[in-house]
Formats: structure tokens, sequence, C-alpha cells
């Protein structure tokens, strides 16, 4: 089975206009920061309890109408940009509570809310969804 090339959580998120934040302390990488106006997410390489090389995002989301820690992770190899964007809009519209608004505005999160069908709990659950099934008509004993 061929897959696509994983393209390096790095480059993307530096794409999506990540900078490297000196007080973001990380394992084999610089680490990086987002400054969404109203929002700082961090990101750190690491490895996680599974021992696997992950990206590890972060942040402290405190609006009008939400206090939330952000806490959230994606393996450092990903399929796109459209998942990496997908992947992190969906953990903070979550976090946020509905949708995450910032406070300025960034080209990645509506392109996020539109690939979210690529993020692979999404697509499990499609799959299941659409897998094959019948119904059994049993008798009443």
């Amino acid at each position: 089975m061929n897959e696509a090339p994983l393209i390096e959580a790095w480059i993307v998120l530096r794409e999506f206009g990540f900078i490297i934040d000196p007080a973001v302390i990380s394992d084999n990488k610089p680490g990086l920061s987002y400054d969404f106006g109203n929002f700082k997410l961090t990101a750190v390489w690491c490895i996680n309890t599974q021992f696997a090389n992950v990206v590890l995002f972060g942040g402290v989301l405190n609006s009008r109408n939400c206090l939330a820690n952000v806490h959230f992770q994606m393996p450092e190899r990903i399929l796109s940009r459209e998942q990496c964007a997908a992947w992190i809009v969906w953990h903070l519209d979550r976090d946020a509570g509905g949708s995450f608004e910032p406070a300025r505005t960034v080209d990645w999160v509506p392109e996020g809310r539109k690939n979210l069908h690529l993020l692979p709990w999404i697509k499990r659950q499609e799959e299941f969804r659409t897998r094959p099934h019948c119904t059994v008509q049993r008798e009443r004993l």
C-alpha cells in the first residue's frame, strides 16, 4: 500500500507563521510559538508517554467567555499542510467550547475547518459509519 510521503510539522508550522521562541523549551528543535492576538500557542518537540516523537502544543486560552488549558499533541510528521491546520483548529475549537476566534486574521484557521475530514479520528468515524452492515430480525421467545 503506497502512502503519500510525510511532511515535517516543523516546516508547516513555520509556513503558518510560528516563530522560534527562546522561552519555549524543546528537546530536539527550537520551540515555536504563534500569537493569535488573544492567545499564544506554543509548540514543543518531545517524546510522549508512548515513546513516540510528537509536537506538543500548549497555552492558556483566556477570553471573556472561556478560560481553558490548551494541551494536545500531533505526530512530528504529518500528511499535509491541510491536515496540520485541521489538527490545530480542531483542538482549539474544542478547547474554546465552540469556535475559536483569533483576534487577528489567520489564513490557515478557515483552511483547517474546511479540512477536518483529513484528521485520523474523523476518517475512522466515517469509515465506521459507512461500513457494510446489516440487521437481522429475531423471533421473540
